[in-house]
């Protein structure tokens, strides 16, 4: 077996995994998804209508029609012959809710390795190694964090939290990772992406690459926080790669860095 593992921040219902392990009916949902977004943005150029959303700004990095025909032709063998990337690589799977995620987890149990984790991991500004704390559920799932927004509807719940350098050190005494073991970060968790850096950093994993979105620390700190994590990734070395389950645009990185 590879020594490799992929850790899952954020996971939410788990549709980054599902389209790494070869969900091929995922696959085929957000793809069709992808082109049915593209002709509802065509009729919205032609009627002129005003407030549409630039690609990259919204839900999609890039329009279909400005993805090569090799990448489309991957995503339908990915349908048609669906390839497991996570084959032989243990998974580990954080998220506190879950209500949302244990469901999604067990569908993928028949195909992947993972270990399931439900907690929040604290941001970089919290000295806490570990506390209960409010969480905040918004109705899709996707944005839930440890940050309230009265903007959107949330439901409170209360969980546990703990720093990722406090989650590495039990980890690593399971001998999930070893000195030797490559680690791939998948990461979502709302604001508390600088934290998973600055612990990445502190323990001297053996990083190939970090995927995932690393907006919300922008949203929730500002520019300057943002700023900060971008030159500690560089610093390090650590490659970083935009990766979204439900955006065709980012998958062939993802694919890519896995194969």
């Amino acid at each position: 077996m590879s020594d490799i593992v992929f850790i899952d921040i954020g996971t939410h219902k788990a549709e980054e995994l599902r389209i790494l392990s070869g969900d091929r009916t995922f696959v085929l949902a957000m793809y069709l998804k992808w082109w049915f977004d593209w002709g509802k943005r065509q009729i919205k150029k032609l009627i002129r209508y005003h407030g549409l959303i630039s690609y990259g700004a919204g839900a999609y990095k890039l329009s279909p029609t400005s993805v090569m025909l090799k990448i489309h032709a991957k995503y339908m063998r990915q349908f048609l012959f669906p390839v497991n990337y996570l084959k032989n690589i243990k998974v580990i799977a954080i998220d506190p809710v879950s209500t949302i995620t244990a469901p999604c987890i067990n569908k993928l149990v028949c195909s992947i390795d993972i270990n399931y984790i439900a907690i929040a991991i604290l941001p970089h500004d919290d000295d806490c190694q570990c506390r209960m704390t409010n969480f905040y559920i918004t109705r899709d799932s996707l944005s839930s964090s440890l940050f309230k927004d009265d903007r959107v509807q949330q439901e409170l719940i209360t969980c546990p939290a703990y720093s990722f350098s406090a989650v590495i050190k039990n980890i690593k005494a399971t001998n999930l990772i070893t000195s030797s073991t490559e680690v791939i970060v998948r990461m979502n968790c709302e604001g508390s992406e600088l934290a998973v850096v600055n612990s990445l950093v502190h323990n001297n994993l053996n990083i190939r690459s970090i995927l995932g979105s690393i907006g919300d620390v922008e949203k929730k700190y500002g520019a300057d926080v943002a700023a900060l994590m971008k030159i500690k990734l560089d610093e390090n070395n650590l490659s970083f790669q935009y990766f979204k389950g439900s955006d065709p645009g980012t998958w062939d990185t993802a694919y890519s860095i896995l194969k």
